[in-house]
Order: structure tokens, then sequence, then C-alpha cells
């Protein structure tokens, strides 16, 4: 037994909110450093992903945040939470 090889016949990513830091994956993961949250980051892609039970577990009011980064902490919980593969892994951060 082994793997086997099968066709993709429907490929689909739904986007949510944009979150700006254009070009700035270094200062997306120095605000996610702030919210002390697990992340991997792939260098060879623009792309981050986060703990997202870590991340849906945080509470805003406990944290020092300021109105920017309240916000960005908000939509990515509000995504993160509307994310049916976010539940039990990671989610995902995109530069497109």
């Amino acid at each position: 037994m082994g793997l086997r090889a099968y066709t993709v016949t429907k490929y689909e990513k739904d986007f949510g909110d944009c979150l700006g830091f254009n070009y700035d994956i270094d200062g997306f993961c120095d605000f996610v450093e702030k919210l002390k949250i697990e992340f991997y980051i792939d260098e060879t892609n623009p792309l981050v992903e986060l703990n997202a039970n870590e991340l849906l577990s945080l509470n805003p009011k406990e944290l020092e945040l300021n109105d920017e980064e309240q916000r960005l902490l908000s939509s990515l919980q509000n995504d993160a939470k509307s994310a049916d593969y976010a539940q039990d892994g990671y989610f995902r951060i995109e530069w497109l």
C-alpha cells in the first residue's frame, strides 16, 4: 500500500478581511509575537499560520494594544471563527 495520485477537480479559497501589512511580513510577525501565540512562517511563500486555538482564546481587554491593534486582533478572531479548518489547527494569513 502506498500513496495514490488523484486529480484536483475543484480548488477554492475564500478570503477574509484585508489586514494591511503591505509587503511587511516582519511587521505582522512582530504583532503576532506581541499577542504571544504560536505561529509558523513560510519564508519561501508569503504566508503565516497562526495557532487557531490560541488566537481564539485571547481576550483583547487583557492585552495592551492600541486601537489599530485591537481592530486587527478582532478581525483575525472573527475570520478564524468562520474558517472551517481553523477550529482544530492553524489559521493562514497570505500575502497576495
